[in-house]
């Protein structure tokens, strides 16, 4: 639900700045398909013990994961392959929190440009 918030909030946001439906659903999509596994793979790069909260490509690995009802959320949420980190998914707390910083964000810019608009 929190998810589902926080990414309609970003898509708002998108369709305050851009003049057409198509334009916004264009950018979306490729934005969750393409370009945050893209920006989570170079900060990875960069520094691979940061864990990718801002991305909600990782973001959404915890509705996935929360679905297994086998899940046991206190182990150890990175696995490290030879220097390689992979962050799996995030903690519960740490997804609602980061979701609810991108709904507040995006709302608030979408807000502020809609309001400027009317003007």
């Amino acid at each position: 639900m929190i998810y589902l918030l926080a990414l309609s909030s970003m898509i708002t946001f998108f369709s305050s700045l851009m003049p057409s439906a198509t334009s916004v659903i264009i950018v979306v999509l490729s934005l969750f398909f393409f370009g945050f596994a893209i920006i989570q793979s170079i900060i990875q790069g960069i520094s691979p013990y940061f864990e990718p909260l801002y991305s909600f490509y990782y973001l959404f690995n915890i509705i996935t994961e929360s679905l297994d009802p086998n899940l046991y959320f206190n182990y150890q949420f990175r696995y490290n392959f030879d220097e390689c980190v992979w962050w799996g998914f995030p903690t519960i707390e740490g997804a609602v929190i980061s979701l609810i910083i991108y709904f507040i964000i995006f709302i608030l810019l979408a807000y502020f440009i809609f309001e400027k608009k009317e003007i």
